[in-house]
Order: C-alpha cells, then sequence, then structure tokens
C-alpha cells in the first residue's frame, strides 16, 4: 500500500491543491456528522418543552451546515477533477517514457493496442484510487472515530453495537479479497487481449473486405471476446457475494441496534430525540462500513493495475553509454556478430567493415541476409545485443581513439550525427511542412524545402493538398502513396543534412525520374559525408562506389 501511495503521490503536479482537497472533504464530514446531533438536540428541547423562539438560531445552524456541506462538496469534487485528471497524465506520461527506453529485444512481443490500452487504464484506476478511495478511506476512519465519540456521549450500549457492526461488516472483506483480486486481474489481462484484436479487426479492413475474412476475423472476434465475457462474469459474481453478505448482515444488525435504542429510552437512559441521531448516525455507520468493503475491492483493483504499470517500468532499459559525438569521420565494426533474442542462428556473423566520407557505399544480398539489421545496428538501436565491436571515429586531429558504441550517448548520436531512413516511413499527424522538417534541429527556409521537393518530383503532392506545405497530414488524410512517403522521408534526412546517412531501400517505390535524382543528390552529399544505402536497385548499386555484399 505504502509503494502504491508514494507511486501516485509523486505524480501530483500541485501538493498544495491535493492537502486542500483533503481538508475539503474532511471537513464536508464533519459538517454532516453535527447537524443530525443538532437535529436531535432540537427534538429533546420540544419534548421537554423549550419555547421555538429559542430554537431558531439552532435550525439556522442546521442550514448553515447543510450549505456549507454542499459548498465544500462543490470544491472537492472541482479539485478533484484538475488532480485527477493531471495525475493520471502524468502516471501515463512515465509509462510511455519507460516504453520509449525498453531495451529492444524487449519489443518482441509488443502489442502497441494492448499497451495502449493497459496504460490508459491503469493509470486511470490507479489514480482515482489514491485520489478518491484513499480520500474517502481516511474520512470513512475519522467519521466513525467522530461518530463513536458523539454516540458513546448519547449512549454506551448503543454506541458498542455500532462498534460491533464496524468489527463484523468487515470480516466479509477478510474472506473474499484474494478471490476478487485474483478475478479483477484475470478480467483486465483479458480485456487488453480483447483491445489487441479488436484493434487489428479495424487495422486489416481493406485487407478483410478484399479477401473476403468477414467469417475468420469474425470469429476470432468471438473468441477473444468469450474470454472478457468470462472474466466480467466472475469478477462481478465474487463482488456480488461479498457485497450481499455484507448488505444482509448490515440490516440484521440495525434491527437490534433499533431494539436496543428503544430499550435504552424506555428504561429512561436516553432521550427520544437522540433516536433520531442515532439513526441517522447508524446509516452513516453502515455506508462507512460498506464503504470498507469497497475500499478492499478498489485496493485490489488498483493493486493489479499497479502491478501491472510496475512490469512496464521494471522492463530493462537500453543501455546507453555518456559519450556525445558532435562528428563522425569513420565507422566500421570488428567481427560483429548478431543473432536476434530467440534466434540461434547469427543474422550477422564475423564481420568487419568501415565506411568513411568520399564514398557512396552500398551493403547487397539477398533478403535476410542482414542488410537491414546491420543498418539498425550502426544506428545504435541494438546497443549492447551483439558481440565483437562497433566504433565510431570522431572528427578530430589524426590519431584521435576510436569511440565503442557501448560508451557512446546514442540518442545524442541519433540527434546531431546519425539520420535514418526506414523502407516504410511513417507519417506524422501535422503539416506537410513540419512533416518534412521533422529531423531538422533547426528550420530550414522554405525556399530549400521547396527546391527538394521540385528534385524529387513531390510537385504534384502540392496540387493535391488544399493549402500547400501548411496542409495537415496523417498516415491516411490525405492518402500519401508509398513513394510519396518514401520521398517525404528521404527529404527529411536530406534537410536534417547529418554527418552519417543510413537509407534503407530509399528507391524501391521511386519512379525512374526521382532515382535518378536521388542518385545525383547522394553522390554530392557522399563527398563529405558517410552515405551508406540498402539496395537491390541495380541503378543504385551502379552508382556506388563500394557496395558490401553479406550473405
Amino acid at each position: 500500500m505504502r509503494e502504491i501511495l508514494q507511486f501516485c503521490w509523486n505524480s501530483i503536479t500541485s501538493k498544495k491543491r491535493c492537502i486542500g482537497y483533503g481538508i475539503a472533504r474532511v471537513s464536508k464530514a464533519l459538517a454532516d456528522i453535527v447537524a443530525p446531533f443538532i437535529v436531535g438536540f432540537i427534538i429533546n428541547s420540544l419534548v421537554a418543552g423549550v419555547a421555538i423562539q429559542s430554537l431558531v438560531m439552532w435550525c439556522m445552524a442546521v442550514a448553515v451546515l447543510g450549505v456549507a456541506s454542499a459548498l465544500l462538496d462543490y470544491f472537492a469534487n472541482y479539485t478533484y477533477s484538475k488532480l485527477q485528471s493531471g495525475s493520471s497524465y502524468q502516471l501515463e506520461k512515465q509509462s510511455i517514457d519507460h516504453v520509449w527506453h525498453w531495451r529492444q529485444d524487449c519489443y518482441a512481443t509488443f502489442e502497441p493496442a494492448e499497451y495502449q490500452r493497459r496504460v490508459n487504464n491503469d493509470t486511470n484506476d490507479t489514480s482515482i484510487f489514491f485520489l478518491m478511495s484513499c480520500a474517502k478511506f481516511l474520512v470513512s476512519v475519522g467519521t466513525i472515530a467522530a461518530l463513536m465519540i458523539v454516540l458513546l456521549s448519547i449512549n454506551v450500549v448503543v454506541a458498542l453495537l455500532c462498534g460491533v457492526l464496524t468489527v463484523v461488516s468487515g470480516l466479509g472483506y477478510l474472506h473474499f479479497r484474494n478471490e476478487v483480486f485474483r478475478k479483477n486481474l484475470q478480467y483486465k489481462q483479458a480485456f487488453a487481449r480483447y483491445a489487441t484484436c479488436e484493434l487489428s479487426q479495424y487495422a486489416d479492413v481493406t485487407f478483410i473486405r478484399r479477401h473476403n475474412l468477414f467469417g475468420r476475423y469474425s470469429q476470432a472476434l468471438d473468441r477473444s471476446y468469450e474470454g472478457v465475457r468470462s472474466g466480467y462474469i466472475q469478477n462481478n459474481e465474487v463482488v456480488a457475494r461479498l457485497t450481499s453478505a455484507n448488505a444482509a448482515m448490515c440490516a440484521c444488525l440495525q434491527a437490534v441496534m433499533l431494539l436496543a435504542a428503544a430499550w435504552q429510552i424506555a428504561i429512561g437512559n436516553m432521550q427520544v430525540g437522540y433516536l433520531a441521531t442515532v439513526s441517522s448516525y447508524f446509516s452513516m455507520l453502515v455506508s462507512t462500513v460498506e464503504y470498507f468493503t469497497e475500499f478492499g475491492i478498489e485496493y485490489q483493483a488498483c493493486k493489479a493495475s499497479y502491478g501491472r504499470l510496475r512490469e512496464i517500468a521494471q522492463m530493462p532499459k537500453e543501455p546507453n553509454g555518456s559519450q556525445a559525438i558532435q562528428d563522425v569521420s569513420a565507422l566500421g565494426c570488428k567481427d560483429l556478430t548478431f543473432a536476434y533474442p530467440g534466434k540461434d542462428v547469427a543474422t550477422i556473423r564475423d564481420l568487419n567493415a568501415e565506411f568513411t566520407p568520399g564514398h557512396l557505399w552500398a551493403i547487397a544480398g539477398h533478403n535476410g541476409c542482414g542488410k537491414s539489421t546491420l543498418m539498425k545496428l550502426l544506428d545504435a538501436e541494438w546497443a549492447g545485443l551483439y558481440q565483437g565491436s562497433i566504433e565510431y571515429l570522431p572528427a578530430g586531429p589524426k590519431g584521435t581513439a576510436c569511440v565503442e558504441q557501448a560508451n557512446v550517448d546514442h540518442y545524442a548520436l541519433r540527434r546531431d550525427v546519425i539520420g535514418y531512413t526506414e523502407q516504410e516511413p511513417p507519417v506524422v499527424e501535422d503539416t506537410l511542412l513540419n512533416n518534412l522538417t521533422l529531423m531538422c534541429q533547426e528550420q530550414p527556409p522554405r525556399e530549400r524545402v521547396m527546391e527538394l521537393v521540385r528534385l524529387l518530383g513531390l510537385e504534384h503532392l502540392l496540387s493535391t493538398c488544399p493549402d500547400g506545405l501548411d496542409t495537415v497530414l496523417d498516415d491516411s488524410r490525405p492518402a500519401l502513396s508509398g513513394g510519396e512517403k518514401q520521398k517525404v522521408a528521404i527529404i527529411r534526412m536530406l534537410l536534417a543534412d547529418p554527418k552519417v546517412m543510413l537509407l534503407d531501400e530509399p528507391t524501391s517505390a521511386l519512379d525512374a525520374q526521382s532515382v535518378d535524382a536521388l542518385v545525383q543528390l547522394l553522390r554530392q552529399k557522399s563527398r563529405d559525408r558517410i552515405v551508406i544505402v540498402v539496395t537491390h536497385d541495380q541503378k543504385l548499386l551502379d552508382a556506388c562506389d563500394e557496395v558490401l555484399r553479406l550473405g
């Protein structure tokens, strides 16, 4: 429990606001306790024959307490909405940051939809538990203490019976708590798997329609949902058993309490007006004790959510060095061997190569021989998971020592030194201009952007965009072809102008004219930069000065 509270407390950006929220909750509870006592006092005064005029102030006090309770409730709810939304976002952001920095092999079984649903739901549940449930728990503890003090001052017997109620009602939770936790965890995991299946139904809708696979995908969705349905029913069944047992127990104890209160009034140990007070307090105690049961359920649910968030946080982070390199005059590998995690056969074995400026380099070979893998290794994406060495020679005076990849800050390396163009580059939801300048640390002149747009034949895309370079794009709107996305990625690289350029199959979706333009641009860049392309394109291979053949 302490670990969960500390975890959530750290996500609160305004600690003072959180304390004010707690004070408001407690103050409201105290106002709600005082009002029934005053009502009982008023009834006793009327029974005793006190003039009604002398009770006006007490009646006004009841009204003032009611208004104060309503205002405090409004303030608490308003403050809660601010705190909860901020806390939930901070927890979600932390989880996303952990996912960004996982070691590369952790993504082997990564399902974006499952983790999106898990992170979104679990951070929300954890935040709500901390702000709402824990506040209610503290208020409930304070309420029970205050009610018992007042009840003892009214009648000891009734107070003791109410104390028994508090203890007995908690026994049901102790019996059911482990089962509640287990069923809740099973349900959440089943729901996350269903979310993954559901997302694939949307992502593959064109494929499903094209090949008339409605039946197959519908059956897959049915199988996935069956796990959710079963988990939901089992989870609710055990919660229903717990709450029903507790409600039956409270009903029996209420009858005993009323009988005892009537007996105490009959023998003169309690004033009749306080029967209304005791009845109100008893209802408060029942609600409070029932909340303790609910709190137990909420705690077990939060415990499951927190455990799933901890799984994300405890995944191994990729290793990263501390040395920042601003420029590279050579990079190479010595006796480089790499096998994908879980694979017995190495994709790359005992490779030795060195890449320098002044040449346009190509990596060629059959499919699966490790061409793209080598590019990702040079890009430091598989840091710490290879054998041999990958070294970078910083630009500097003769005799400057090479730096092993393990010692390099590879986030800074990819930001400042190495650029990478993927085979299937994504388009971010932003303007076309910002997509083209995505990798630039400083915004380039618009004229330079248009120059590259014309050179690579992307002008026709502008003619279909209503706002030109300022048109907002995403992966489907306006729909970009594979070749257009590839041109966007290449222009990103050229505008960023890194010292090392890695291009993976850059011409696979380009027309002949665009290939010619790209070849000329890459040859120009290779004069003072390290430019490496992975390609099957014979025209591009013929234009390269050096070809490293794998496999």
